[in-house]
């Protein structure tokens, strides 16, 4: 059950800890919150959508976006250059970690 924890339980909080971080940058660059916040919950929303029902793997949603030499491959460059995955996956072990703990308390 404890592996369940990571990837439903604690899950919002992510997507929230990234929405804080996004709508940080974003009224950095100029934008209001709350139109920050719309475009990024909206986009995040579709995004779910297309995962849910394009029929396609993140993986493959993922590449579309890649152009070669593009914006989004610019940041995911970046990201994975920074430790992005390695957050996540350290995280998510450390979630399932805690939680064993607390179940032999």
């Amino acid at each position: 059950m404890c592996e369940v924890v990571p990837i439903n339980g604690s899950a919002p909080a992510y997507f929230y800890h990234m929405t804080r971080v996004i709508l940080k940058e974003a009224v950095h660059m100029g934008f209001d919150e709350d139109t920050a916040l719309r475009l990024f919950v909206q986009t995040m929303k579709g995004s779910a959508e297309m995962l849910l029902n394009s029929g396609m793997s993140a993986e493959m949603l993922e590449d579309k976006l890649c152009l070669k030499g593009g914006t989004t491959l610019a940041a995911l460059d970046k990201m994975d250059e920074l430790g992005f995955d390695r957050c996540l996956t350290e995280g998510i072990k450390a979630c399932v970690s805690r939680c064993k703990e607390l179940g032999n308390l």
